[in-house]
């Protein structure tokens, strides 16, 4: 963000919300840290575990690394978790609008051996959860699972004579011993705050959508509320803070390029295709053969500049006020930065309560 951004941004902040619940936990914001994230588990005694196989992150990665164990016959395992849900990040996710821009017919896993298909082509955070939950039920993952607890350390070494082991140690004094140890913590499970001068001076409720509390939503409610970058977490949150709050901010650094999401509700023939396995498959192979397609187009100079046209012109035709659309429309090649997919996005800008704070150098 230029100088001016940055300017403009103070001033933002001295408007926005200056009163926060006491009771909602507003983080201490410094500049550069990362948060760990919040976890709410009773106190313990120490563990010991002596399995063959532990599984450090109950997210998707490590759900489905769980349920292949159970399929293969090998019951001795653990899955540490620091949440206090298994789900990894569609457990730390809550914020409103939350959703995955893939097609649920190929990101959620097991369909027809649960027999549950999703009512859309894309769902939200909650429905994913769900689909999470019914898979630990289903495996019988949570006699596994060791909740509201960080791995601290793995070593690998002679710990049992005559049986090269994996020693694990926990924040909760836990010890654990594994022939085989599966990483499954994802790429970005801990947010960084952004560095922005100020920002640990701020008095009011503040919030990484990560950390995203019940009852949030509410608090914004008729306050004025900024939102820092233009992602995606940002593309799903801000219609939905846009219609509660008094006023809202949203603070652009770099625009990004929003693809309508073509949405569609799951017809009978889909829902017979998604509960044959030979379907399902066929769905999963399908959008990777579009993802490569997308990739290959907008790799041609051509037919980028062309889309770059076609998304320019979409833009206009959305955002009323030509100096806004104009802020909003990227001025670099589509693929760049990552490609957000929103339908309510460029109209959350036509509202008389929202405003874009940007600045044409970045």
């Amino acid at each position: 963000m230029s100088s001016l951004g940055l300017t403009r941004l103070r001033r933002v902040l001295r408007h926005v919300t200056t009163s926060a619940d006491g009771d909602a936990g507003s983080m201490l914001w410094q500049p550069g840290a990362t948060l760990e994230h919040r976890v709410h588990g009773e106190s313990r005694a120490p563990q010991n575990f002596n399995v063959e196989v532990a599984i450090i992150g109950g997210g998707l990665a490590g759900l489905l690394c769980a349920s292949k164990l159970i399929d293969a016959g090998i019951k001795s395992f653990v899955i540490f978790e620091k949440g206090s849900e298994l789900g990894g990040t569609w457990y730390w996710n809550q914020y409103p609008g939350c959703a995955c821009d893939i097609s649920a017919y190929g990101y959620l896993p097991y369909l027809q051996r649960l027999g549950v298909v999703p009512a859309n082509k894309y769902v939200s955070s909650e429905e994913i959860r769900a689909h999470l939950d019914r898979i630990a039920d289903y495996f019988g993952l949570r006699q596994h699972a060791v909740l509201a607890t960080k791995v601290n350390s793995v070593t690998f070494g002679d710990t049992v004579p005559n049986r090269p082991t994996w020693t694990l140690q926990t924040d909760r004094g836990d010890y654990c011993l594994a022939t085989l140890v599966i990483c499954a913590v994802g790429l970005l499970s801990t947010p960084k705050l952004p560095e922005v001068e100020g920002m640990q001076r701020f008095k009011g409720l503040s919030r990484h959508t990560s950390h995203w509390q019940a009852g949030d939503l509410d608090r914004c409610r008729n306050q004025r509320v900024a939102v820092v970058g233009t992602g995606s977490s940002s593309v799903q949150i801000v219609p939905e803070l846009a219609a509660v709050a008094k006023h809202l901010y949203v603070i652009q650094r770099t625009a990004a390029w929003v693809l309508p999401r073509i949405d569609e509700q799951t017809s009978e023939a889909m829902r017979s295709e998604l509960l044959e396995e030979k379907g399902s498959l066929a769905q999963r192979l399908e959008i990777s053969d579009n993802i490569d397609e997308f990739n290959a187009n907008i790799q041609s100079d051509e037919m980028n500049k062309e889309l770059q046209t076609q998304l320019s012109s979409y833009i206009k035709s959305i955002v009323k006020d030509p100096d806004t659309a104009l802020a909003l429309t990227p001025d670099y090649p589509v693929g760049c930065k990552r490609v957000c997919l929103a339908n309510t996005y460029y109209p959350a800008f036509n509202r008389s309560n929202v405003s874009l704070v940007a600045h044409s150098d970045g």
